[in-house]
């Protein structure tokens, strides 16, 4: 739930911090000076500069959310909900998948904000991409017949814009027997010989690695 009433002076001042390492108010304050000092300047100042949102910015907005909310102060303060809502928006626009995945979590925690008082933020964001990269491959090898393992092994190695027939485990992977099973699931394919099945899966995986795989990815 979110409040409007006046939140302490030490969250004012920490919050307070925190605006004028983002506008580079560098002295502006004591709060500046003093508090936090192993707050990492330069990456926070990075989204506004380099014109880059990534999660971590966002989880580290969270994060000093979740570490202001203790057991005498039960709701998030407006302000703070209104400027994670407008970031993660702002990722939205460049990266849908992975606004999608912080939005569900930042939804929870706007919910109940006590429940993820000193946990790590980042970590939960991290457990849920992989949870959905999981999912995705899962689906994909249940689709085109091919082993999860074999799956996993050869996203975990490609090289975007790489020779398709030199990736890292895709020739182990689209083997005949895996071609058996999806002749065997799909009687009426178009794809009658093992060698268009391999071309049409090759493509199939670069598409999936460029539109599903490669957003869920950490980013420098």
């Amino acid at each position: 739930m979110i409040s409007r009433n006046r939140p302490s002076p030490a969250i004012v001042c920490s919050r307070q911090a925190r605006r004028c390492r983002r506008e580079r108010l560098f002295s502006c304050c004591q709060c500046c000076r003093g508090a936090d000092p192993e707050f990492d300047w330069e990456y926070e100042l990075t989204p506004i500069y380099n014109n880059k949102i990534d999660e971590r910015y966002i989880t580290n907005l969270i994060q000093n959310v979740v570490s202001d909310t203790n057991e005498s102060e039960l709701f998030l303060n407006e302000k703070d909900v209104e400027e994670i809502d407008e970031t993660i928006d702002n990722l939205e626009k460049i990266n849908k998948p992975k606004a999608d995945i912080i939005r569900s979590l930042w939804d929870k925690v706007k919910q109940n904000p006590q429940e993820y008082a000193g946990t790590s933020i980042s970590q939960l964001v991290e457990d849920l991409i992989n949870k959905e990269n999981h999912r995705l491959m899962q689906e994909f090898a249940d689709k085109y017949k091919v082993d999860y393992n074999d799956l996993r092994y050869v996203i975990n190695n490609y090289v975007s814009d790489g020779d398709s027939t030199r990736q890292k485990g895709m020739a182990e992977m689209i083997d005949k027997e895996a071609y058996k099973k999806f002749k065997d699931a799909y009687p009426d394919t178009e794809l009658k010989t093992l060698l268009k099945w391999k071309h049409k899966i090759r493509q199939e995986v670069d598409t999936f690695y460029t539109d599903k795989i490669r957003p869920l990815m950490y980013t420098e």
